[in-house]
C-alpha cells in the first residue's frame, strides 16, 4: 500500500461512506489490535483527538493512558480532561490496516487533519496539526 492508497481509503471512508464524522456516527466496528488511525473522544463533549498507531491502536491507547496517569502527556487538553475525570476519555479505531508503513499512516493522519480541521476546528484537541 502506498501513502496515496492509505489516503484514498481514509477519503473514501469519510466522504463516500460518511461513517467517521461527526464523532459517534458508526456503521462498523474497527479492530484495535492492528495498526491504524484512531480518535480519543471526550465523552462529555464532541471534542476529539486524532492519532495514528504504527503497532496497534490498543498499544498506542495504553501509552496515552500511561502518560496521562503520570501527568506527563504532551497534550495539555487531554491531560486537563483526564485530571478532572479519567473516565471521560475513550478510544475508537477509525481505520485499521493488516500491514502498513509508518509514513503511510502519518500521511493518512495528516490528510484527515487537513481535510476536517477547517470544518470543525473547535472539536479537535490536537495541539499540533502537522
Amino acid at each position: 500500500m502506498t501513502p496515496k492508497n492509505a489516503i484514498l481509503e481514509v477519503a473514501y471512508l469519510l466522504d463516500v461512506e460518511g461513517i467517521l464524522f461527526p464523532p459517534g456516527v458508526r456503521v462498523r466496528k474497527v479492530r484495535t489490535d492492528l495498526p491504524g488511525l484512531y480518535w480519543i473522544m471526550d465523552r462529555n463533549s464532541s471534542r476529539f483527538y486524532v492519532g495514528s498507531a504504527a503497532k496497534t491502536i490498543d498499544d498506542r491507547w495504553k501509552y496515552h493512558l500511561f502518560r496521562l496517569g503520570a501527568g506527563t502527556h504532551p497534550n495539555h487538553l487531554l491531560q486537563a480532561i483526564y485530571n478532572k475525570d479519567s473516565t471521560r476519555l475513550s478510544v475508537e479505531g477509525l481505520v485499521a490496516y493488516e500491514a502498513v508503513e509508518r509514513d503511510e499512516l502519518l500521511a493518512a493522519e495528516q490528510f484527515l487533519l487537513d481535510k476536517y480541521f477547517a470544518e470543525c476546528p473547535g472539536d479537535f484537541m490536537n495541539i499540533r496539526l502537522s
